[in-house]
């Protein structure tokens, strides 16, 4: 009930700014699903609501749903949706709970960015670091950077250590320190510039 709430006063505040006029009260329904992973508005107002099943754009007046469709390579890769990053190219990225995929808005489309060794992990988090990196996390499979002129992502190796663990979340600071977080391996401090650790802190510390 909270999250239907949430995104009713969200929609309608964006909408109301716009079209006061003609202003309408937007609810979970609209929606592909109620159960709500992620929201954010990308470079060009749209608002892109991710959820447990399925993908869906909001233009101020509308939704588009994308669902994943087996007989389309450039559908949604997947229906659930873990979370949305658009980098400071303007890219849209949309990770999955089986792999990461990149929006293009010429087609309406989503291209599938494959891993090095095959896999389609769960995707926890997308960021793009202070250097242009595109970091992606996920859940037991470890981090992993997006090779821009192979257009894969490859394994960071430094990080391997900590490869078996649920990595929630990640956090580059004006040091240019990235705070690892795990499910059960503790916080994790790595030096960006010179790809090391500098510290780990456990729960008990």
């Amino acid at each position: 009930m909270k999250i239907k709430l949430l995104l009713a006063i969200l929609l309608f505040c964006l909408t109301s700014s716009v079209f006061a006029k003609n202003s309408k009260l937007y609810s979970s329904g609209d929606l592909t699903c109620n159960l709500i992973t992620d929201i954010i508005q990308d470079s060009r107002g749209f608002v892109w609501v991710a959820t447990e099943y399925g993908l869906n754009k909001f233009d101020g007046m509308h939704f588009v749903q994308y669902l994943h469709n087996d007989r389309d390579k450039t559908s949604l890769g997947g229906n659930f949706v873990r979370c949305l990053y658009q980098d400071s190219k303007n890219n849209l990225w949309v990770g999955l709970s089986s792999g990461i995929q990149r929006y293009s808005p010429e087609n309406d489309s989503f291209q599938t960015i494959y891993f090095d060794d095959g896999m389609t992990p769960f995707i926890t988090e997308i960021t793009e670091m202070s250097n242009g990196e595109i970091w992606i996390t996920t859940g037991g499979r470890g981090v992993f950077v997006l090779n821009k002129e192979q257009n894969r992502l490859i394994r960071l190796n430094e990080i391997s250590k900590i490869s078996s663990s649920f990595i929630g979340s990640i956090y580059e600071d004006n040091k240019h320190q990235v705070w690892i977080g795990t499910d059960a391996k503790g916080l994790f401090c790595f030096d960006l510039k010179t790809r090391k650790f500098k510290k780990k802190y456990n729960a008990l510390e």
